[in-house]
């Protein structure tokens, strides 16, 4: 038997956060390297994200992201405020960089 929390993550994709803006509202909330966006606004099937904002819902919204961190194999959740209303890509939305990456592989 292994870890139940580490088995839940040995398949599927996430966004490994590469950078952060230092206007960003993840900016002390994400760890860079480590961490991994697996879903967000309950929007699990990030390998097939084409890069819109449309589905994170208007500016008075709130985001919600779930968050696994590699290092402490542990999934947490973030909620953040709406980024920018004239955001076009994701990036600049949540104010970070990442990679689509495999968390099997990762």
């Amino acid at each position: 038997m292994g870890n139940e929390n580490a088995k839940d993550h040995s398949r599927g994709f996430g966004l490994r956060v590469l950078g952060v803006d230092k206007n960003s509202a993840l900016l002390h909330a994400v760890a860079l390297f480590e961490d991994f966006i697996i879903e967000i606004n309950g929007y699990s099937d990030l390998r097939n994200l084409k890069g819109d904002v449309e589905f994170l819902g208007g500016k008075s919204e709130k985001i919600t992201l779930k968050v696994y961190n590699l290092i402490s194999d542990a999934t947490r959740s973030v909620v953040l405020e709406q980024g920018y209303d004239h955001a076009i890509s994701l990036e600049q939305q949540l104010g970070i960089r990442f990679k689509l990456e495999d968390l099997e592989c990762a």
